[in-house]
């Protein structure tokens, strides 16, 4: 099996309109089976965060091109009831897509790109993020292939009901204020 890890040192989270703020990873990488077997990847994108984010939401993505590079097909597959896409706060799962049993095959010497899956919007199930936020992809690729992997994880914070109420006043005293001018 093979395994890596990559880290990303630097912060990720940023403000967002000065109420919100928000944590990306993303994680676009091509893998090349250079073996005369099915190989089996396991491979994470992990970013600190830099405080806390509470009450968030989060979503994510992730998508493949599969190329056959020897002209016998090309398949792309998870490893048994193992989805190839795990959303992660300080090493769970929180989040999964391409679930077990999930395949992807093209004809030889063809590429195509997988359908693309996604989650949005849902409230993370931890209640807070803190720590680390990860991309963990599992999949087993055909001999001789190659494939790309296009991904990311965003956890956001949203919004106390009480600051947007805030922000809304404020427009309106404005808009008010150069009526008058």
């Amino acid at each position: 099996m093979f395994i890596r890890h990559f880290v990303a040192v630097s912060a990720a989270t940023m403000g967002i309109a000065g109420a919100a703020n928000a944590a990306i990873v993303t994680f676009n990488q091509t893998f090349t089976n250079t073996t005369t077997q099915a190989r089996t990847y396991d491979v994470m994108q992990t970013i600190s965060l830099a405080g806390a984010v509470l009450d968030p939401t989060m979503s994510g993505n992730v998508a493949a091109i599969l190329i056959d590079m020897n002209g016998n097909g090309a398949t792309l597959s998870s490893l048994g009831t193992t989805a190839i896409y795990t959303a992660m706060i300080q090493n769970t799962a929180v989040q999964t897509l391409l679930p077990g049993d999930w395949s992807f095959q093209v004809n030889p010497y063809m590429s195509d790109a997988s359908t693309p899956a996604s989650f949005s919007n849902m409230v993370l199930p931890t209640g807070s993020a803190s720590g680390t936020m990860s991309i963990r992809l599992q999949f087993t690729l055909s001999a001789g292939d190659k494939v790309s992997f296009a991904s990311n994880f965003v956890v956001q914070a949203v919004p106390a009901p009480g600051a947007v109420g805030l922000a809304a006043l404020a427009g309106i005293g404005c808009r008010g204020r150069r009526r008058r001018a």
